[in-house]
C-alpha cells in the first residue's frame, strides 16, 4: 500500500482536471460537494468564508495549525464525498510534504512511502493522507487507516457531474435520508426530496452575494410535479410562521429559504434562492 503511494507522488501522468478526480472518489449512496476556493478568492468572496461562525471539524482544524497550512492562500479546490464508509477529500492546492510528514509523526502516526496515517478522535476516525502529486493531495477520514490510499484508482461511482458553479453539492436519496444534523428549516425541505433520485445544488456569485439553485431529478413528469407542490407548500409554510413570530429575524436561514421559488420542467424540479450580502455578513459575524 505505502509503495503504491510513493509511485503516486512521481506520477505526472495524473490529471488534475476536476472530471477525472470525480472518478477517484466513491460517489455511490454519497454527498459529493466542490467548491472552487481559487474562483471565490478572485471574486473576493473568501473574506465572508473565513470569518463565518460554522465551526470547522476539530482534526482538520489542528491539521491546518501545525503544518502551517494557509487555505486562504494555498487552497485551490477541494471535491470531497460524504460516503457511507468514510470521507474522502481530493485538495488541490501548495503543499509542504516533509512538514506534513513531520505532522503525522508528531500525531503518533506514522508514514511510510509517503502514505501517513493518524488516529483520529475515536477509534473509526482514522485520518490518511498521500500526495497523488506534488499539488494534489487524498485525504480521508474513515475506520480504514489507509483509505485514502483507495483513490489511486476509481471509486465506486453513480450519476454524478462536476458542476460549473464554484460551490457545488449533489446528494443522493440515501444520503439526503441519513442526515439527521440539519437546521429545523432545512430538514423540512430535505424530507420532500428524499424521494427524488438525485438532488443538486449550486451557488453562482451574483450582484448582491449568491444564487443558490436546486435541480432534484425525480422519477417521472408526475413525481417532479408533486415535488414542486410540496416544496411551495413548505415554503408558504415558513412565510406563515415568519408572519407569526414575535421576533423576525430578517437574515435568518428561515428567511433566506422562505424566498425560494420553484418550477417543474419535465421530470426536473428547479429552485432558486437569493442569498444576499446581508445574510453572507450575518453568518460571518463574531
Amino acid at each position: 500500500m505505502g509503495a503504491m503511494a510513493g509511485a503516486a507522488w512521481w506520477n505526472g501522468r495524473i490529471s488534475t482536471d476536476p472530471g477525472s478526480l470525480l472518478k477517484r472518489l466513491p460517489t455511490q449512496d454519497a454527498a459529493v460537494v466542490g467548491i472552487d476556493f481559487a474562483a471565490l478568492r478572485r471574486g473576493g468572496l473568501m473574506d465572508w468564508l473565513n470569518r463565518s461562525k460554522t465551526p470547522e471539524d476539530a482534526e482538520y482544524v489542528a491539521f491546518v495549525r501545525e503544518t502551517g497550512f494557509d487555505y486562504k492562500r494555498d487552497l485551490d479546490s477541494v471535491l470531497v464525498s460524504f460516503a457511507p464508509d468514510g470521507e474522502f477529500f481530493l485538495v488541490k492546492g501548495t503543499f509542504n510534504w516533509p512538514r506534513l510528514e513531520a505532522y503525522a509523526i508528531q500525531q503518533k502516526g506514522s508514514c511510510f512511502d509517503h502514505l501517513c496515517r493518524v488516529a483520529g478522535s475515536t477509534p473509526e476516525r482514522h485520518i490518511s493522507f498521500f500526495p497523488l502529486k506534488h499539488n494534489l493531495m487524498a485525504m480521508s477520514v474513515a475506520p480504514d487507516d489507509t483509505a485514502a490510499a483507495r483513490m489511486q484508482n476509481l471509486g465506486p461511482q453513480s450519476d454524478v457531474e462536476v458542476q460549473r458553479s464554484p460551490v457545488w453539492m449533489t446528494l443522493s436519496a440515501g444520503a439526503l435520508r441519513g442526515s439527521r444534523r440539519l437546521p429545523d428549516e432545512t430538514r423540512l425541505l430535505a424530507s420532500a426530496v428524499t424521494e427524488a433520485n438525485r438532488v443538486t445544488l449550486t451557488a453562482e456569485p451574483a450582484a448582491d452575494g449568491f444564487e443558490a439553485r436546486l435541480d432534484a431529478v425525480c422519477r417521472d413528469a408526475e413525481q417532479a410535479g408533486t415535488l414542486t407542490g410540496q416544496l411551495q407548500i413548505l415554503t408558504n409554510r415558513l412565510r406563515e410562521g415568519a408572519k407569526q413570530s414575535a421576533q423576525p429575524d430578517s437574515n435568518g436561514l428561515a428567511t433566506l429559504l422562505m424566498g425560494g421559488t420553484f418550477e417543474q420542467a419535465g421530470s426536473h424540479v428547479l429552485g432558486r434562492w437569493q442569498v444576499r450580502r446581508e445574510f453572507l455578513q450575518s453568518i460571518a459575524a463574531p
